[in-house]
């Protein structure tokens, strides 16, 4: 099995804008048939190309286990390469190898942080005839993408072919937000390809075609379904953050928060981290539980810097910034609207954040301060909502200012 998978993802570097995932896929297999060298390459090269932060992660975890058994053996760790150069010799001599007619390896496109297409060997013409769907995607031409994946469905009737086409098709109607049509194209695949790599995948989606028709309850149900029969597969701590989604949108709180939290003990990218601590701090407000909500965005906050995660990092400030300004705990309030109206200045809510600021230092009689900010709020956002307020503000904190100091 091996032997065919590592074919096919040699195979798949010529087609470096859709199969560089190959160098993961074969780093990993040269890593357990113990070819350690081959394997921290391929890795490498993966990382070199690759913008998805879990995947890197893992890559560098294996990078570092097959080094330190290399340098166990006391073989030299390879050299960064040429990405290109990478599987080159090896695909030339095992290409005339190849059987046509086995179960295809199916490689991933990733399209954005939750879809992705997949396509097989496009050495084959299996594979050839699928880019032109995958093509016809790229450009938004989603109707001429589904015709060209049902065509290559209907020139390989009997090929497993039809089952990452089936899904393809799937993908397609989700971007087209036809969601009925979507759910079909993934029911398909578990019906006819129910032992297939993509049935997983096929549920999940079928579980986000409910999602997004506001079906809570029936999506609910799915991502159970998923995690009770797919326990080890790699998007179970989706599963867990789209059912924290599917319950809060139910108003099921505290069951939003339990599964929020076990989507945070599994991942392992940060910017997953950040925002599943963020969604369970807006839940605990939900609770009227701001103690707990509090530690939630601070841990947003520390998790997000740290890592440098921007996403939902500034409002896990406003939401803290809020809730001090509220409970007249002013000294923490300002400390974190001053420190994330700095940090993000082109924010949407820096010019409510820069209104606070005024609106404290205006509360502790601090007036000249308060005009300053207010001045800076008007000439930075002149056509803000807030800005308009900050005028009124202003002239009122000059007036009480004046006033002051005719009574002193």
């Amino acid at each position: 099995m091996n032997e065919k998978a590592k074919t096919n993802f040699l195979k798949a570097l010529s087609y470096s804008d859709l199969g560089y995932n190959a160098h993961f896929y074969l780093g990993k297999i040269y890593g357990e048939e113990k070819n350690y060298a081959e394997a921290v390459r391929h890795l490498g090269a993966y990382l070199q190309q690759s913008d998805y932060d879990a995947g890197k992660e893992e890559a560098r975890a294996l990078i570092e286990t097959y080094s330190n058994a290399l340098k166990a053996e006391k073989t030299a760790i390879p050299p960064v390469v040429d990405i290109k150069s990478i599987g080159e010799n090896d695909l030339r001599n095992e290409i005339e190898k190849t059987v046509p007619d086995v179960p295809s390896v199916p490689i991933e496109v990733r399209i954005d942080s939750l879809l992705s297409m997949v396509i097989v060997d496009t050495m084959t013409p299996r594979g050839a005839a699928m880019l032109a769907g995958t093509g016809a995607f790229k450009e938004g031409k989603f109707d001429n993408a589904i015709k060209e994946f049902k065509q290559v469905m209907l020139k390989y009737p009997t090929s497993d072919v039809g089952a990452h086409c089936a899904y393809n098709v799937g993908i397609c109607y989700m971007k087209m937000r036809l969601f009925p049509n979507a759910e079909n194209q993934f029911q398909m695949v578990l019906e006819r390809y129910p032992a297939h790599l993509l049935a997983a995948q096929s549920q999940f989606m079928k579980a986000l075609s409910y999602s997004e028709r506001k079906e809570h309850a029936r999506a609910e149900q799915l991502y159970r379904d998923f995690i009770l029969k797919y326990p080890r597969h790699q998007w179970v701590c989706r599963a867990y953050e789209k059912l924290g989604d599917s319950y809060a949108d139910m108003e099921q709180q505290k069951k939003a928060i339990d599964a929020y939290a076990q989507a945070e003990g599994m991942a392992s990218d940060n910017s997953d981290k950040v925002v599943l601590a963020y969604k369970q701090g807006i839940a605990f407000l939900d609770l009227s539980n701001p103690a707990r909500a509090m530690t939630c965005f601070k841990r947003a906050i520390e998790t997000g810097e740290k890592n440098g995660v921007a996403m939902r990092v500034p409002e896990s400030y406003f939401k803290a910034a809020d809730y001090c300004y509220q409970q007249k705990d002013y000294k923490n309030a300002m400390d974190f609207y001053e420190q994330v109206t700095r940090k993000y200045p082109g924010f949407q809510d820096t010019p409510w954040g820069l209104f606070q600021i005024g609106n404290i230092h205006k509360n502790q009689k601090e007036f000249q301060k308060a005009i300053d900010i207010y001045k800076l709020l008007i000439s930075k956002y002149p056509d803000d909502y807030w800005t308009r307020q900050a005028q009124w503000k202003m002239e009122d904190a000059i007036w009480e200012h004046e006033y002051q100091s005719v009574l002193k």
